[in-house]
């Protein structure tokens, strides 16, 4: 028995990025995903990528200085 992708969404404004990792391979999928659909057959990426972890780390590190520079921006 194969166990299914599993899915998580996170919202950030107007974004939905959708993650996911296939159980039988070593990598991550993500899709950026505009405005707020709740059917998934109406949900259509705005791009999608794989990530293998490394790609992954530094992902999240770029991310982490995207989310300072917006704080900078509020702070201002």
């Amino acid at each position: 028995m194969t166990r299914p992708i599993q899915r998580q969404h996170y919202t950030t404004g107007h974004i939905t990025w959708e993650l996911s990792q296939n159980p039988r391979h070593d990598y991550y999928t993500f899709a950026l995903i505009a405005g707020e659909a709740p059917e998934q057959r109406s949900r259509k990426p705005l791009f999608t990528a794989t990530l293998n972890k490394q790609d992954a780390k530094n992902m999240a590190t770029d991310l982490r200085r995207l989310a300072n520079h917006f704080n900078e921006l509020y702070d201002a």
